[in-house]
């Protein structure tokens, strides 16, 4: 009984608090406060500390845009690729300008493939009109086209698959640039 008394005289001593009318629908001094400015690495501050889409940060730069192979001119023609099917090549595309051109993994080379199965200076490749060439430069250096072994000189047919090296050297497969303007 005491405890229901105690709980009928605070009830009864209630009093009424008045609350306040809610703000305008349109009233920005009801807007929750701005987050205070926080400094970023650069020095400069944001209210909420995120970079707007418009601003530059230093860890984002503009890529420069190279061609694939730094050797070719942009105005020189373009014969075909050799696209990398394995090993370390996989899915690299190499580009094989018209004429004459060295390949192997020397850095001299115009096609420069960096596996290293292959010789600094392992063949050259001779592309007139639509025909691509592949020349050997040494026997020891070996060349297979769809998985026979070539000696001298090869003329390659789009689709051909071929390995600069052992047998353990990346497979690449070469598309003419023929081939790959008629598949637009």
């Amino acid at each position: 009984d005491e405890i229901a008394t105690r709980i009928e005289s605070s009830a009864q001593a209630e009093t009424v608090v008045d609350v306040p009318a809610l703000p305008p629908q349109d009233a920005t001094e009801w807007a929750p406060p701005a987050p205070a400015p926080v400094p970023r690495p650069d020095g400069s501050t944001k209210p909420d500390g995120f970079p707007r889409p418009s601003e530059p940060t230093s860890s984002i730069r503009p890529v420069p845009r190279r061609s694939a192979n730094p050797r070719l001119r942009s105005d020189e023609e373009v014969a075909g690729v050799f696209v990398g099917l394995n090993g370390p090549l996989h899915r690299l595309a190499f580009v094989i300008p018209r004429g004459r051109a060295s390949l192997g993994r020397a850095s001299e080379c115009v096609v420069r493939l960096d596996d290293e199965a292959i010789a600094p200076l392992h063949a050259e490749l001779e592309s007139t009109g639509s025909q691509t060439r592949v020349i050997a430069l040494d026997a020891d250096h070996r060349i297979e086209v769809n998985g026979r072994a070539i000696s001298g000189s090869h003329e390659l047919g789009d689709g051909d698959q071929v390995r600069f090296g052992a047998p353990t050297a990346s497979v690449l497969r070469y598309r003419s640039i023929e081939a790959l303007d008629g598949a637009r």
